[in-house]
């Protein structure tokens, strides 16, 4: 996803689920594919921060891109916490991630 008005249309007609770490818009799509979009503030962290978030969430979406069949997803990630461990942050990430894949299945 692009352009505003994909956006805006996700927001429209998405279903919205809330986990720990991040707020996320889906609702399926007639291309035939999953697409991906990730939107971080700059309250998140520093560079190397945000950009850890959306590798890891490119990462995720990569490997489990035939379950989520013909969906658009949005994810809004929260402010990180700042007293979790890095280990710990990522296995709640994996958890909510993996929460997503049953609710979408």
């Amino acid at each position: 996803m692009v352009h505003k008005s994909e956006f805006l249309h996700l927001r429209n007609v998405s279903k919205k689920q809330v986990g720990r770490h991040w707020v996320l818009f889906f609702a399926p799509n007639s291309l035939g594919h999953p697409r991906l979009a990730v939107t971080i503030s700059g309250r998140y962290g520093n560079s190397v921060e945000r950009n850890r978030f959306r590798r890891f969430m490119r990462e995720k979406f990569r490997l489990n891109k035939p379950a989520l069949k013909n969906y658009d997803l949005h994810f809004i990630a929260k402010q990180k916490p700042v007293h979790v461990p890095e280990k710990r942050y990522k296995d709640e990430l994996h958890e909510d991630f993996q929460r997503l894949l049953h609710r979408l299945a």
